[in-house]
């Protein structure tokens, strides 16, 4: 009996593989380890390597896996940060995936989002704070985006989430304009921070 049909086999007997043993799947092809893979992750959450080597399979042979591993399981945090290093384009294919699968970026990934151009950017956050919110850190780089897309993700925020404190400082270093429509979609819904409401008073806003 090979490999394959050894790691096959118990897999269907529902057997848990060790780390060594999911590794022992990537020796495979890209299609074989599709096959087991799709099979195993039904019921059986990967390894933190094995997670990484998935996300290293061809892009959509990767993302299929995905999608069924996120029915039931999610990515550790390296395997989150490995995305990272994957193309532009496969990047943002897998966060938009798991965006949509309502799964809670680290806060370090949260962060690496911003690497991206502006309108990758973009595209990942308004998808992501759908259903989740970002880290304070997260929610201040916002604000190094350029005017229109910054302006856009805050106000797709604040209609879920409230600000932290430095981030709602930071409306007011927003054009006049931008900065008068976020803060009143803002506190339509949550209460500033009392030193947000006193820089607010001061210039006549509120």
């Amino acid at each position: 009996m090979d490999k394959k049909e050894l790691l096959l086999e118990r897999i269907e007997d529902g057997d848990d593989l060790n780390c060594s043993e999911e590794l022992e799947i990537f020796e495979l092809s890209p299609e074989e380890a599709e096959n087991l893979l799709l099979k195993y992750v039904c019921n059986h959450p990967l390894y933190p390597k094995a997670q990484i080597k998935m996300l290293s399979l061809p892009l959509k042979i990767a993302k299929k896996v995905l999608i069924k591993y996120l029915e039931n399981h999610w990515l550790s945090d390296e395997a989150q940060l490995k995305i990272f290093e994957l193309s532009p384009e496969a990047a943002k294919e897998l966060l938009l995936e798991y965006a949509t699968k309502s799964e809670y970026l680290c806060n370090d990934a949260c962060l690496k989002i911003f690497d991206f151009t502006p309108e990758i950017a973009k595209e990942i956050l308004l998808e992501y704070i759908k259903e989740n919110c970002l880290c304070d850190d997260a929610e201040l780089k916002i604000f190094d985006l350029p005017r229109d897309i910054a302006k856009e993700v805050l106000l797709k925020y604040v209609d879920s989430y409230y600000l932290c404190d430095d981030a709602q400082l930071k409306i007011f270093d927003l054009p006049e304009k931008d900065a008068k429509e976020v803060l009143s979609s803002y506190i339509e819904k949550w209460n500033l921070s009392q030193k947000a409401k006193q820089k607010a008073t001061s210039l006549g806003w509120m």
